[in-house]
């Protein structure tokens, strides 16, 4: 067995388990931080992507367009020296990253508010580079390296510190065995090319996952989610607050009901942790499932956009119930960001990861961060703009945008709640897109794999499955 170090073969399930979701939580901290950073007058003027602190030159986003080929190659190179290793050359590259950053502003004056969040940006890579080798590695990871043993201690621990003899323990070895000898069978359509177009892959359909995993991560960033909270701090103002009240409500619904990328403008600061909206969804993701989610996120997030701008336009025309109208629109906005974290935005997570097929999830969960990317850079680009020129009508906009998501997810984003990872190949084997077509495929594919008293496994040459 190796002589790595392995700290966390002390630790208990639960700390294990803890301690994982506390460095992934450091790793979204530089997406966080550009965000905010990203709306900040002075930083737009200053590294000239914009004029006036509106953003208008979307090729010079950086840190977009960095994403999108860093989510790609990270993939690869995951897949290459393992999940750990992947994460401490990425919180190395982070902090050589910001050095030179602030060393390349040194020379130039700015205010403190984005100079110091980019300063900050080196604590958590650092956590990240030294709390990753007291975790540890994927298990499907250390199969595919021939690491058995160790695979067998990581899901021995990662189950409650169940016994290795435990029959949970021994189903998920084989199916994570099983996946990787098809994996090798199925090397040569791996290439992050082929699978983002299909070639080749037959009956998976990797480039219809590739679709879904990139298409669900925009549809999130179009919900409306920062043009409703770039309008939140005006909506407390009409409500008669006053300036610092206005945005330390503005500030509370946030922390407490989104989590998604941290947003200014000029007057406007959001920062945010998402709370009750990530509580609510750890209940309701496996509860409901994934579609069910959407479906309810994007009806009540279309109503409350609605609301919002009617409750808004009516506050301009009646001043004198400017008060009434204002608290109205400032209880839209906490339902909006409160369910958009429950539903969409957890959704949107997860989802690339569980629809590929088991031995390509580093490499397809990447394109998942490409669609994020691309839809955090076009709308941050374009919601400035679109309150300029219609204001409130911005937010009907969007509430029209959800409503028509609707029958974009009913037809097109079939349920993966409920189905193993070494299944899911099964609802992507139909030749139709269509949801009603691949659930049917799936019902009949594991109707046959049941009656063998076996799970099979979608071939590439798609011999084992009937047209």
């Amino acid at each position: 067995m190796s002589k790595e170090f392995a700290p966390w073969k002390r630790f208990s399930s639960w700390t294990v388990i803890t301690s994982l979701n506390v460095l992934a939580g450091c790793a979204l901290f530089f997406e966080g931080v550009m965000g905010g950073v990203n709306g900040t007058p002075e930083y737009i003027n200053t590294v000239d992507i914009g004029s006036n602190g509106t953003i208008t030159n979307v090729t010079r986003q950086g840190d977009y367009f960095g994403a999108v080929f860093g989510a790609l190659f990270s993939g690869w190179l995951s897949d290459k020296i393992g999940r750990k290793r992947g994460l401490f050359f990425g919180s190395l590259c982070g902090i050589v990253v910001v050095y030179w950053l602030q060393f390349g502003l040194r020379w130039v004056d700015g205010p403190f508010r984005w100079r110091f969040p980019l300063a900050t940006m080196v604590i958590t890579p650092l956590i990240l580079a030294i709390g990753i080798f007291c975790v540890p590695e994927s298990p499907r990871w250390l199969v595919k390296e021939g690491r058995i043993e160790e695979a067998l201690e990581v899901v021995c621990k990662l189950r409650g510190d169940a016994p290795p003899t435990d029959a949970g323990v021994q189903a998920e070895m084989a199916e994570m065995q099983t996946s990787v000898e098809k994996a090798r069978e199925m090397a040569a359509s791996q290439s992050l090319f082929k699978m983002a177009f299909g070639i080749g892959s037959g009956k998976l359909h990797l480039g219809r996952r590739t679709f879904l995993a990139i298409g669900v991560m925009i549809l999130m960033e179009w919900t409306g989610v920062l043009a409703i909270t770039v309008y939140a701090n005006n909506l407390f103002a009409i409500a008669g607050y006053d300036t610092t009240k206005a945005a330390w409500l503005s500030g509370l619904c946030n922390t407490m009901c989104v989590d998604s990328t941290s947003f200014k403008a000029p007057g406007i600061e959001i920062f945010h942790s998402g709370i009750l909206g990530t509580l609510a969804a750890a209940y309701t993701i496996d509860l409901l499932g994934r579609r069910q989610l959407l479906f309810i996120g994007a009806i009540i997030q279309s109503i409350a956009l609605f609301l919002v701008g009617g409750f808004a336009a009516g506050a301009k025309s009646h001043p004198d119930k400017a008060a009434a109208f204002g608290a109205a629109s400032a209880t839209m906005l906490f339902i909006f960001t409160f369910f958009f974290a429950a539903t969409w935005l957890q959704v949107a997570f997860t989802y690339p990861a569980e629809i590929w097929p088991t031995e390509m999830r580093a490499k397809g969960n990447s394109f998942g961060v490409v669609g994020w990317a691309i839809g955090c850079g076009w709308t941050t680009l374009l919601i400035p703009i679109m309150f300029d020129n219609l204001g409130e009508k911005t937010l009907y906009v969007f509430g029209a945008l959800n409503a028509a998501m609707i029958p974009v997810v009913y037809a097109l984003f079939p349920e993966t709640s409920g189905r193993s990872l070494e299944s899911i190949n099964y609802l992507f084997a139909s030749r139709s897109p269509f949801v009603w077509e691949e659930e049917k495929e799936f019902t009949r594919l594991m109707a046959e794999a049941e009656s063998e008293g076996r799970v099979k496994e979608v071939f590439v040459e798609n011999e084992k499955l009937s047209a």
